[in-house]
């Protein structure tokens, strides 16, 4: 039989070796967390590293606009720069063209194409905002990125619940009708439209548009809505940019338009594209510092005729308003926005 020191020091052994067990799958879970968290980021803000000095993306997935009774902040105005992805993740027009015929192109080049273009509008977004950090009456740019309307959306009532929009900026693909996202779910002035032709989800029309805004898509009655609740704020001399490709219009300028209509919503004036905006046109050293249109650019004020600036190229940071004001900046009251019809396709 063992002595009690013997018992005592296989005991000892047993606890200790219960603890090494204990300590090494703690270990592997930390790796295992580790390693997920490396994986979690994109492409696209990894390939993004290289303008580290600039502010971090704040990604607004999973938020949501307020409740009502949710007080607005009182801070100063607030510029806002928004990168809006499409993702990598595979769409129905990776393998399909819009005829129905297969593409030719492998789904991964597609794919690959994507995570390209969203780590470029993050890198837009990063170094515009490093430009407005260094005007020093400047207020420090909020940044956001947005894979969905609902996300855009809330990404604006984030920065609203801060203070009022003074200068918003939008990097991403787009069209007069459109700030394109994942496949079908992005900002556009009637989401009745993209469910009449979508083949991401099935069913009668109605069911159609129920299960686009059920995945994030949104619209500008959306955008009316919060804007009139208060949940969205601008500044009386709020500026908008958009950055992308023909909101203004395709080839003539678009009074139905998002450039055309958030300016009657808000009251802001809103610059914007008619045709392509295309990166590859600058030159030069400081090429960076510009927005580049295949036609020309074009600048909406409430209630006035819009007026084509005749110019292909322009700096965003010359159209905002940047300088700090004394007092509390003034909110603007939203325009009465015909906003009926769209909310009947709603």
């Amino acid at each position: 039989m063992w002595g009690k020191s013997q018992v005592a020091r296989n005991g000892t052994l047993a606890r200790a070796a219960r603890g090494a067990h204990l300590f090494t799958a703690m270990l592997a879970a930390l790796c295992i967390a580790s390693a997920s968290a490396r994986a979690e980021p994109d492409d696209a803000l990894e390939a993004a590293a290289a303008l580290a000095q600039s502010p971090p993306v704040l990604d607004v997935g999973g938020l949501s606009p307020p409740p009502e009774d949710v007080t607005p902040g009182s801070g100063g105005p607030v510029n806002l720069l928004i990168a809006i992805h499409k993702t990598a993740a595979e769409r129905y027009s990776d393998t399909y063209l819009t005829s129905g015929k297969k593409r030719r192109r492998p789904v991964a080049s597609s794919m690959r194409l994507r995570r390209q273009d969203d780590a470029n509008f993050t890198n837009r977004v990063r170094y515009l905002a490093r430009r407005i950090a260094e005007i020093r009456t400047a207020e420090p740019p909020q940044l956001a990125r947005a894979t969905t309307g609902e996300e855009f959306l809330a990404a604006l009532v984030a920065a609203s619940r801060r203070g009022p929009i003074g200068n918003l900026v939008i990097y991403g693909h787009a069209a007069s009708t459109a700030l394109f996202a994942r496949e079908d779910r992005g900002f556009y002035a009637s989401v009745l439209d993209v469910a009449r032709s979508t083949r991401i989800v099935g069913g009668a029309e109605e069911d159609r548009l129920y299960q686009l805004r059920d995945a994030g898509a949104r619209d500008l009655a959306d955008f009316a809505r919060l804007v009139e609740r208060g949940d969205i704020r601008f500044t009386e001399n709020a500026v908008i940019v958009f950055a992308g490709c023909g909101v203004a219009g395709r080839r003539e300028v678009e009074t139905l338009g998002i450039a055309a209509r958030v300016t009657d919503i808000t009251g802001a004036t809103a610059i914007a594209s008619i045709d392509v905006t295309d990166q590859s046109m600058g030159r030069g050293r400081s090429f960076r510092n510009h927005e580049y249109s295949r036609r020309t650019w074009v600048r909406f004020v409430a209630q006035q005729t819009p007026e084509r600036l005749n110019t292909r190229v322009i700096d965003a940071l010359t159209f905002l308003n940047l300088a700090a004001p004394l007092e509390s900046p003034a909110v603007a009251s939203a325009p009465q926005p015909e906003t009926s019809d769209l909310a009947d396709a709603n």
